[in-house]
């Protein structure tokens, strides 16, 4: 019974940030798009999965943000600093969670982006460029051995 009534106040949550929240909207309809989207990427299971959990990540920030604006509004619509610097708080977590998607989504979609400015494209290429300039090596060992 507990677990039937913990989903049940799951699915209310989610259908009042739905319903009243449109960050809540705009971030799904950015998990609607990005989530498929990661099925038709080249990528290993292991990187569909981060794609996948970074994705998911933004919608329970986004959770906890309108969470956070829900209480400070029921305390008061009056306007004061802790109330601003609280809503303020979760909209940088929001912005953070936004930019992890980002910053994820880019070094897994283009992971060796040194070796395409040195016009490298495998190891044995990046070995002979090392031995040409030994000032590579840090760049192409960071590169090769994720």
């Amino acid at each position: 019974k507990r677990i039937y009534n913990a989903t049940q106040y799951s699915i209310s949550g989610f259908k009042a940030a739905f319903a009243h929240e449109a960050a809540f909207r705009q971030v799904l309809l950015i998990n609607l798009i990005l989530i498929p989207t990661s099925f038709f990427c080249d990528v290993s299971r292991l990187e569909q999965a981060l794609m996948v959990a970074v994705c998911l990540l933004a919608i329970i920030v986004e959770l906890f943000n309108s969470a956070i604006e829900a209480i400070v509004d029921r305390i008061s619509l009056e306007r004061h600093e802790l109330s601003k610097n609280a809503k303020d708080m979760g909209s940088a977590a929001q912005f953070v969670s936004l930019s992890i998607i980002f910053i994820v989504w880019l070094l897994i979609l283009m992971p060796y982006p040194f070796c395409s400015i040195f016009h490298v494209q495998s190891i044995q290429q990046a070995q002979n460029q090392v031995k040409k300039n030994p000032a590579f090596a840090g760049v192409f060992l960071t590169q090769f051995s994720a």
